[in-house]
């Protein structure tokens, strides 16, 4: 069982420059493999402006919020700055949808994989769009669906009100697990602004979630 995590760039046709965003979108992914959340080669860009991968399924609703608070953080201008001009200048939103189930053999390019989890969360991608949701998950449990529409329900009323700083330090957080002091070095910034940062973007609420998360899936993932 594995999870599949499907995403697309929100209001992408108003983004000019399409190199940058991809290139953006590539440096995110990239980081998400650095620190193990996703298996080398196990992510994928496709259609311009979409994303997809592959991830366990007890760290993907903190694989997606990580990913979703590294767009609204604009992270991507963290770099060198020999190559900051080639990233995008604003922060973006992303939709994600989580599909939770059993795969086949993983093929290269990813999006020509097949089985459940991958059938899933291009579904709830597509519901997720038309109900204007930017997060949702699906897995095989309807029942378990239920809980996890109420989770990310209240995920989105505060995923949406992260500011560009909150979200810069939730993504320290939830990325690296780092102390505040240590985000405080890396944004340079005091640590007290990092602390009111986290705050701001609720992030004991975050991971209080994370943790329901996790207990509920494992009930599946035995």
């Amino acid at each position: 069982m594995k999870a599949v995590i499907t995403g697309d760039i929100v209001n992408s046709t108003h983004i000019s420059d399409h190199g940058k965003m991809i290139r953006s979108v590539k440096l995110i992914m990239e980081r998400m493999v650095e620190y193990g959340f996703v298996p080398d080669k196990k992510w994928e860009i496709f259609r311009g402006d979409s994303f997809q991968l592959v991830t366990e399924p007890l760290q993907a609703l903190k694989a997606a919020l990580t990913v979703r608070s590294g767009f609204r953080g604009g992270v991507y201008r963290f770099v060198s700055p020999l190559v900051v001009e080639d990233m995008l200048e604003d922060c973006i939103d992303v939709r994600l949808s989580i599909g939770i189930g059993g795969i086949g053999e993983l093929s290269d390019p990813i999006s020509e994989s097949y089985g459940e989890a991958f059938t899933l969360s291009g579904k709830m991608l597509e519901t997720i769009t038309e109900e204007g949701l930017r997060l949702n998950i699906a897995t095989p449990d309807e029942q378990l669906n239920t809980h996890f529409e109420m989770v990310c329900r209240l995920l989105n009323v505060i995923i949406n009100d992260w500011s560009e700083n909150s979200s810069q330090a939730i993504y320290r957080n939830l990325l690296v697990g780092e102390t505040q002091r240590e985000t405080a070095d890396f944004l340079g910034i005091a640590q007290s602004s990092v602390q009111n940062r986290l705050k701001i973007g609720h992030i004991d609420e975050i991971h209080y979630l994370l943790s329901y998360f996790e207990n509920k899936i494992s009930q599946i993932v035995r």
